[in-house]
């Protein structure tokens, strides 16, 4: 069976409008197990969506519209490792608001800097992209749509690794479908 990140890049290298085959897997959730999904649009010029819930069935904790569309991230998993580093963009270091909710983030991607990151709430046009996944713990595919043409998605388990202040710091990393541990895909929340 191929790594996941091997999956992510087949199903967004592919070229042809066909529905991929989906693989899925049966990870147990435990209390520092999230679900992420990153969604992205076939339509170019619309942003990739990365969500993170605590359940496949849960809200989202954190929902981003990411300064990236479909080829620009299509390029970045053509190198292997992901490293996703979100910095909030606010002068809010001492606040007590949980570190998800801010709204506004810089993001780098393998130290790159891409741009801005913005919260978004899940509207009721974006209802339907959870609830088609909702039974999928894991796995990459493709969820028609006549309006916008369709989604790619890849839906994964990660490992949620609070940093020495959950307050500022967050690190979220893929766990491979075998259920081992993987460091291919990692996302990291960053407050000063």
């Amino acid at each position: 069976m191929l790594n996941t990140l091997c999956q992510i890049k087949e199903l967004f290298m592919s070229c042809c409008g066909a529905c991929p085959t989906t693989f899925l897997s049966h990870c147990l959730p435990d209390s520092l197990t999230v679900c992420g999904t990153i969604i992205c649009p076939v339509i170019n010029g619309k942003p990739v969506r990365l969500c993170l819930q605590e359940g496949s069935q849960s809200s989202p904790l954190i929902l981003l519209d990411l300064p990236l569309n479909t080829s620009a991230f299509s390029s970045l998993i053509k190198h292997g490792m992901i490293r996703m580093v979100f910095e909030c963009k606010c002068d809010s270091a001492g606040s007590k608001e949980p570190l998800l909710s801010n709204p506004q983030w810089v993001m780098y991607c393998n130290g790159l800097k891409m741009g801005l990151a913005r919260r978004r709430e899940l509207s009721w046009k974006d209802e339907w992209l959870p609830e088609m996944t909702r039974t999928v713990s894991a796995g990459a595919g493709f969820l028609p749509d006549k309006g916008s043409g369709g989604h790619k998605y890849l839906r994964a388990q990660f490992e949620k690794v609070p940093g020495s202040g959950s307050d500022h710091s967050q690190a979220y990393h893929l766990i491979d479908p075998s259920d081992s541990f993987g460091q291919e895909l990692s996302v990291f929340f960053l407050r000063h």
